[in-house]
């Protein structure tokens, strides 16, 4: 395995070279696509390992999304330009190729530079099949996900050809396991669906109008479900069983969409063993309880309705003296865990920090979880449930925050109709609903910025990176004189190291799992309805309705989404919809001993 790929990265680094060549030759604009095309097969023959070993590396320098990015970990606030072959893919199949072109030459060089350092790390690298395994599961992740969907090719939309070459990578393989091994029926299964998936690739040619759900059902799932039987069947260790590290996803989930893919523990960075469901009941009471503002008249609950899908339904939500309101509205808090950043503006990095924040705030809570403690330990009843979920601490600090988070935790929506259905639990689902999901995934580029299973900005395939978008979001929804809202978003987050102009009015991708529940949309609450939403995305956002938006990151141009389609996909979004099991309220809360905290009411008009 280990000669064979690093044969085929040399053949990368010769196309490469080719491409950094064409500086110096008088090649016409369509010579140089057919190279990048040949350049980028090429590179879908490595891509299972060098985005396993290196994934960072490439995300920054080979194969990332085409924007540039605030790299946190510097020393000191940087930005780091696109580089690599998405962003060189955009640009050779610009419409205004004769100024692009010399951006493309310095990008090409820049990747020739860079993949000569990867080559001589992965030189050095011990393979194990195991890395294999775990790398071809990703990659079914990454055909579904970001090389269908066209992410991965923003110009050429060269998406059928270099899916054909990353499944082929997986079964090729499969094939250069041993002899013996060769002979598991398993194995040989795996291949044929494999072989049969890319002859149905093979005979497509229209992106618009691409079964993405068929293709999931009949050929991506069965294969990510049989490589995790193969993985055993070698018995080859799991990561689990090397390491106590949590992992962002589950290796041992069977389905993308299964209730379990995502690892909570990574994501609220919890420990396991810190996360129960006794904790989560306590945590529950602790989300309704007034008691834990200075007021004694504000809860979580209160911006967070169980019935709105923990959404309130205003278009910015009341501040701690219910006459002014604050600067957003509140997003739903279902499936929030999975993110690696937190607020409408991704100002923190941990979900007990984002609710730490809130508690402090002077306009939300204005408290500490130090003098919530104190009001806690004036209830007996509060004293004893604390004894029993923390019997060695009691009431803390840290134990308040920690069973707020196991209740975030909770709050898991993954048994939709839209789920049963690709799993296989269920045999029907509406035509539109199907035909919408297919437009959210190819046409409509929705799932090039909500991507599955979430359908939030983590990046697959690890999720372990949250992305933010500049739409160019109106004050007002009157798209015929829009005016962009003053919010500058993610610009003024606070964190320096983010201090960059692409960031201004930039704006959390927050999930669409429950959305037919949580209107009003987008951080100012602007468009009522689904409608409106879906009319701003097709008709290309701020820059679409003439705002002079030089950062945006949506498509100023149309996506010529016809109102029957417009229709489907808010169809299909209706199918997201799974609050069962989550919007129960505590039928009372603990009582106080302090008289005026007495009677406090769950779930009303706080």
């Amino acid at each position: 395995m280990k000669a064979a790929y690093l044969q085929e990265f040399k053949e990368f680094i010769g196309h490469v070279e080719q491409l950094n060549q064409t500086k110096n030759q008088k090649l016409t604009q369509d010579s140089i696509q057919q190279l990048m095309r040949l350049t980028r097969n090429q590179y879908k023959k490595i891509d299972l390992w060098t985005d396993y070993y290196d994934s960072l590396f490439v995300k920054f320098y080979v194969n990332g999304s085409p924007l540039s990015k605030a790299f946190d970990e510097a020393l000191e606030p940087t930005l780091i330009p696109p580089e690599g072959l998405q962003i060189m893919d955009e640009l050779v199949y610009s419409d205004d190729w004769m100024d692009d072109k010399f951006e493309f030459y310095e990008k090409a060089e820049n990747l020739s530079l860079n993949i000569d350092s990867l080559y001589a790390l992965h030189e050095a690298h011990s393979f194990d099949p195991r890395h294999f395994f775990i790398g071809a599961r990703r990659t079914i992740i990454k055909v579904f996900t970001l090389g269908l969907t066209g992410f991965d090719t923003p110009g050429s939309l060269n998406v059928f050809e270099e899916s054909i070459i990353s499944l082929h990578s997986i079964s090729d393989g499969l094939k250069k396991l041993s002899e013996k091994q060769q002979e598991d029926p398993v194995l040989k299964h795996t291949v044929s669906i494999i072989d049969e998936a890319t002859i149905y690739l093979d005979e497509c040619d229209d992106f618009d109008h691409f079964d993405h759900m068929y293709f999931y059902k009949n050929y991506l799932q069965p294969v990510y479900q049989l490589l995790k039987h193969l993985h055993k069947t070698f018995n080859l260790p799991f990561t689990d069983e090397l390491t106590d590290l949590p992992q962002s996803t589950n290796y041992r989930s069977d389905y993308l969409f299964d209730k379990d893919f995502f690892g909570a523990d990574y994501f609220s960075e919890t420990h396991k063993r810190d996360i129960s469901n006794e904790r989560a009941e306590l945590g529950k009471f602790l989300f309704f309880d007034p008691l834990l503002s200075v007021n004694n008249q504000r809860a979580c609950a209160s911006c967070h309705l169980p019935e709105k899908a923990f959404t309130d339904g205003k278009k910015k939500s009341d501040a701690l003296n219910f006459k002014s309101t604050l600067k957003r509205n509140s997003p739903t808090v279902i499936d929030a865990v999975y993110a690696d950043r937190f607020f409408w503006d991704l100002k923190v990095g941990r979900l007990s920090k984002q609710i730490e924040t809130v508690v402090i705030n002077q306009h939300e809570f204005k408290l500490d979880f130090a003098q919530i403690s104190e009001k806690l330990k004036k209830s007996e009843d509060y004293e004893k449930m604390f004894r029993e979920a923390y019997p060695s601490i009691g009431i803390n600090s840290w134990s308040v925050g920690n069973a707020l988070v196991n209740y975030i935790i909770s709050l898991s929506s993954f048994n939709s109709p839209f789920d049963k259905y690709i799993r296989g639990e269920s045999v029907f689902l509406d035509s539109d609903a199907i035909h919408g999901f297919n437009l959210f995934m190819g046409k409509a580029a929705c799932a090039t910025c909500h991507f599955p299973p979430a359908f939030n900005g983590s990046v697959p395939p690890l999720y372990i990176e949250s992305e933010s978008e500049v739409l160019g979001v109106p004050s007002d929804k009157d798209l015929t004189k829009a005016i962009l809202d003053s919010d500058i978003g993610r610009y003024g987050n606070g964190r320096k190291m983010e201090f960059f102009e692409n960031y201004k009015n930039s704006f959390k991708t927050v999930s669409l799992r429950n959305v037919a529940l949580t209107a009003p949309y987008m951080h100012n609450g602007v468009f009522d309805n689904l409608e409106e939403v879906i009319n701003f995305y097709n008709v290309g956002g701020g820059l679409g309705i003439g705002m002079d938006l030089p950062h945006q990151t949506l498509p100023g141009d149309s996506l010529h989404l016809t109102e029957k389609e417009q229709s489907q996909i808010i169809s299909f979004l209706h199918t997201l919809t799974d609050t069962t099991g989550l919007t129960s309220k505590p039928m009372s809360l603990p009582e106080s001993s302090v008289s005026e905290w007495n009677n406090r009411r769950v779930g009303g008009d706080y």
